[in-house]
């Protein structure tokens, strides 16, 4: 599979303002995951969730596998999903932990027991609010409940990611791993007035 063929899998729909709630209230990679899946499957390709490798001896996974009709596996996708926060601050990308997942996504692939074409999807959780949540807003929410989004709006209060920035990010610490990269945004919708975008990067080793 093609670069482009894997982003044409990436034209999926949620329920309205279904992934909105879901990703603010608890990243969850697996539901984005799961989708592009199920557009596979639906389109005819052999595909497997979670399948185990080896990593240098050392039992793993890779969170999506497509098979060719011989039952060899032609394709490896992994799934990193963070928040826009994360990304935007420098000493959480790819110097800190965030960075270090990346590229130990890559890693684990250039390592495993099987040679196929091998792809890491990037994806980017962004609420667009500028206003701060407020004590009328949190009124029936825990008091923690939006902490971290009410954290991220003072230092940033984005509306629209930067897309050639975060690229740059991108290019600057994982450009040896990758040989194509492309872009796909998704409008979740919304939850309690906060709007949502979902931006992926689509990696190929």
């Amino acid at each position: 599979m093609n670069i482009d063929e894997l982003v044409s899998y990436f034209n999926y729909q949620f329920e309205p303002d279904e992934q909105a709630f879901i990703q603010l209230t608890g990243k969850e990679e697996r539901g984005i995951r799961d989708k592009v899946a199920s557009k596979m499957h639906i389109n005819g390709k052999l595909v497997k969730r979670e399948l185990p490798i080896l990593v240098n001896l050392v039992r793993s996974q890779v969170d999506l596998a497509i098979y060719n009709v011989a039952e060899e596996v032609t394709d490896l996708i992994e799934f990193k999903l963070m928040y826009s926060w994360d990304l935007m601050w420098d000493h959480y990308f790819l110097t800190g932990r965030i960075g270090r997942f990346i590229e130990n996504d890559f890693l684990k692939m250039v390592n495993c027991d099987l040679q196929c074409n091998q792809f890491v999807v990037f994806s980017v959780i962004h609420p667009k609010r500028k206003e701060l949540f407020s004590d009328a807003d949190l009124k029936f929410l825990p008091r923690s409940y939006f902490r971290d989004l009410n954290k991220f709006l003072k230092s940033n209060a984005l509306e629209e990611l930067n897309e050639e920035l975060c690229l740059n990010k991108l290019s600057s610490g994982l450009s040896q791993y990758y040989s194509e990269i492309r872009h796909v945004n998704h409008r979740l919708g919304s939850y309690r007035e906060c709007a949502v975008d979902l931006h992926h990067w689509i990696m190929k080793r």
